[in-house]
């Protein structure tokens, strides 16, 4: 999460679209992930993951790499 909050802190050190791509497509897997078929630290990392992109001070690049995984699944 400490690399995160610095590329969102320093956009211009990372290419965008291939990270956005990126963390688009991890949301998307755990987002088609059953909850109930995953061992209590898989559980534990899913829920920690889908949390750290929900809230009041969740990361901005992992906000809109959660929406654009829903948009994507929609499709």
């Amino acid at each position: 999460m400490l690399c995160v909050q610095y590329c969102d802190q320093h956009p211009e050190i990372i290419q965008a679209a291939e990270l956005d791509r990126d963390v688009a497509d991890m949301y998307e897997t755990l987002l088609e992930l059953n909850d109930t078929k995953l061992d209590h630290y898989r559980l534990e990392l899913k829920q920690q993951l889908m949390g750290a992109a929900q809230g009041p001070n969740a990361s901005g690049l992992l906000k809109e790499a959660l929406q654009t995984a829903k948009e994507n699944l929609e499709d």
